[in-house]
């Protein structure tokens, strides 16, 4: 009895050692595990961060890279805008063009760059910004420069428009003044007398002729008093119209053209004197012998001085 309760008691000893030894293994393992999954979370987390870390890295430098494409379309876009307002202002700058071009390389670059040229492009960046300023200053005082020189030929122009319309109306002063002049410096042939000298030179003065009683014509003026007239050599012309009225004209007996003061044509006379006009009432006589018998009418006698009708009478044939 007491070898079974000790052997009973020896295998339970055994079983009890065993079951320790179990959990004891069993604990290690637990604490083994444990640790794996705690190392496992560490690694885990540590390579969470280091991608978190690595993405913002990335999305910095999309940031950057973003804002320096940005930067230098704007510096793109302000070198166009600084070469349209040069040519406004009728300058040409070829470096203006040339740097837009550049800034369209620089573009390019940047999207391709490495961290290393990315710092030398920056730098490029920031001295095309220099320039930029620099650029924008100078067109500002161009366009005072601008400004003002158009404020003084809008002045120049105004004064010039001013100074024009009183030319101009000193001008049409004149003219009209010319032309008053011009009229009252026409002279007047007065108290006409148109006499008719026989063949016996006997002087007739009648209403009318007969035709085989005229030899030669007298017709005798004096210039009327004109204080305006220039005293010089005045061309007086005689015309004597036929009752047809064709102007009596023989080359041969003085005859000729002088122009018309009114309308520039060429006028037919019959006879011409040069008289200095001295406005003393001077008188003027033509003596005027026709070459061929005169006919049965009313003749016009038409007295003239440079070019101007000065006076009229008449001669009647029968």
């Amino acid at each position: 009895m007491c070898n079974q309760d000790f052997l009973l008691s020896s295998t339970m000893e055994q079983q009890q050692k065993n079951n320790n030894t179990t959990k004891i293994i069993l604990i290690v393992i637990i604490l083994i595990l444990l640790g794996v999954i705690a190392y496992l979370l560490t690694t885990n987390s540590q390579k969470s961060d280091k991608i978190d870390e690595q993405n913002q890295e990335l999305k910095e430098k999309g940031d950057s890279l973003d804002k320096n494409i940005e930067a230098l379309e704007e510096i793109r876009l302000r070198y166009a805008s600084l070469s349209d307002q040069y040519k406004e202002l009728g300058k040409n700058n070829d470096s203006l063009n040339a740097r837009v071009k550049e800034v369209e390389d620089l573009i390019a670059k940047v999207k391709k760059s490495s961290g290393k040229e990315r710092k030398e492009l920056l730098a490029r960046i920031e001295a095309l910004n220099a320039e930029l300023e620099a650029k924008e200053t100078e067109i500002i005082r161009l366009r005072a420069v601008v400004d003002s020189q158009k404020t003084t030929i809008d002045t120049l122009n105004t004064r010039t428009r001013v100074l024009n319309d009183t030319i101009n109306n000193v001008r049409s002063q004149n003219s009209e003044l010319s032309q008053k002049v011009a009229i009252a410096s026409v002279l007047k042939a007065e108290n006409i007398h148109v006499s008719v000298v026989t063949n016996k030179a006997k002087v007739l003065v009648k209403e009318e002729y007969k035709a085989k009683d005229i030899h030669k014509l007298e017709i005798a003026f004096t210039l009327g008093d004109n204080k305006v007239a220039r005293k010089n050599d005045k061309f007086i012309a005689l015309r004597l119209i036929e009752p047809s009225g064709s102007v009596v004209f023989e080359t041969a007996n003085e005859g000729g053209f002088f122009k018309s003061a009114e309308n520039g044509k060429e006028i037919a006379y019959t006879q011409k004197r040069i008289v200095s006009f001295s406005n003393t009432h001077q008188p003027v006589v033509f003596s005027y012998i026709k070459g061929s018998p005169y006919k049965i009418g009313t003749y016009t006698v038409e007295i003239w001085a440079d070019g101007n009708k000065i006076g009229e009478s008449q001669l009647i044939v029968k």
